[in-house]
């Protein structure tokens, strides 16, 4: 017994620190992931991991064996494929990574690579997975946002929209942040605070807008309420490679939280298919469109629109046909600000403004929701 402690407290304390190590090693009561909980906590008290083997054969593995704070992540030379996933389900969960992407080239007889930060429900996409990955195959690097139905890879649908223009060109050599956004009515994907894909479900499986800026934009089946983050690294080899991986993203660097069911969202609106906000942009001839933003599940959408000439100003929803009709239209009074009101329900919309006089430049031009 510790001197000057009671076999009462002695015994208290042991059965507390039992009680913590079965509760680090088999369940998760968080309600977030952060620096602090991993470092004190450990790895395996947050975590839980599974590879592939060359054989190709699942098998569950302790995830500090291939995830710590010295080395990063490792993808070793005798598996194809190396998966961490939080040991909770999250609620409309909330992922921030920062890190550094792997250098991705062919190692043995693999014909891809691929590097997944996002959300999923069981391996291989089933019931349900969104994600931002960076893949190599043999047209090379592609960094794409992604979202599986809850049937998965094997027969399920998909949504694949190539985000490639917003890879950062140092993502292998710094560390960059790479965020995913869970809520009931849409999902956001970000890279550097730069919202670069969203997905809406609505029951439709397609893609709007894709490998233009100022993001990407998919139509989707469903969003599970509850999933787990993740993190995958892997290949479709079946020869083992003469060294191990490694690549710089720590479990530090891995923050989890649970967000709003409904988000508030207040976004520029930006030329069609393109990174020019129309704040300050100038019109010397026709009209111009945005690029569309979305109102599917928001309570409030409200429009604000400036400009310095008067015109019309074209509201436009996204129909189930896959056409652009027209919703509204408003006249626009020079140097005046417009507020309009969306009240019906669409899965996206957009704006298309034309002056009375040339040239005119547009002063204000966004939409929050809530």
């Amino acid at each position: 017994m510790t001197v000057g402690i009671s076999i009462r407290d002695a015994l208290k304390y042991t059965i507390e620190d039992n009680v913590k190590n079965i509760l680090s090693q088999n369940i998760d009561i968080h309600s977030s992931i952060n620096n602090i909980k991993t470092l004190e906590q450990g790895v395996d008290a947050h975590f839980m991991a599974i590879i592939r083997n060359l054989s190709l054969n699942f098998l569950s593995v302790r995830a500090s064996d291939y995830w710590s704070e010295s080395r990063g992540l490792l993808l070793s030379r005798d598996i194809n494929d190396i998966a961490i996933y939080t040991r909770n389900d999250f609620r409309y969960p909330q992922l921030t990574v920062v890190g550094r992407l792997p250098s991705m080239s062919f190692t043995t007889n693999e014909t891809f690579q691929t590097f997944y930060i996002g959300v999923e429900n069981g391996g291989a996409g089933g019931n349900g997975l969104i994600a931002l990955y960076k893949q190599l195959d043999r047209s090379g690097i592609s960094f794409n946002a992604i979202w599986y139905d809850q049937y998965g890879w094997n027969y399920g649908k998909i949504v694949n929209l190539d985000v490639t223009y917003a890879l950062p060109s140092n993502n292998e050599t710094a560390n960059n942040q790479y965020i995913v956004r869970m809520h009931r009515n849409i999902a956001l994907l970000e890279v550097n605070g730069n919202i670069v894909a969203m997905m809406i479900p609505c029951n439709r499986v397609e893609s709007v807008k894709s490998g233009v800026k100022p993001y990407s934009i998919g139509l989707i089946e469903r969003l599970p309420e509850r999933i787990s983050p993740f993190i995958e690294w892997g290949s479709n080899r079946t020869i083992a490679h003469t060294t191990d991986l490694y690549v710089s993203l720590f479990p530090s660097l891995f923050r989890v939280s649970e967000g709003p069911e409904i988000p508030i969202l207040d976004l520029p609106l930006y030329v069609d298919s393109s990174g020019t906000k129309l704040i300050g942009y100038t019109i010397s001839s026709n009209h111009v469109t945005s690029h569309p933003f979305p109102i599917a599940g928001f309570e409030k959408k409200t429009l604000y629109f400036m400009a310095n000439q008067s015109g019309t100003l074209e509201i436009d929803i996204y129909t189930y046909s896959g056409n652009w009709r027209t919703y509204d239209t408003i006249s626009v009074t020079s140097n005046t600000l417009h507020k309009y009101s969306i009240t019906d329900d669409a899965v996206l919309a957009r704006i298309v403004f034309t002056p009375g006089t040339y040239p005119a430049t547009i002063n204000e031009a966004e939409i929050f929701l809530s």
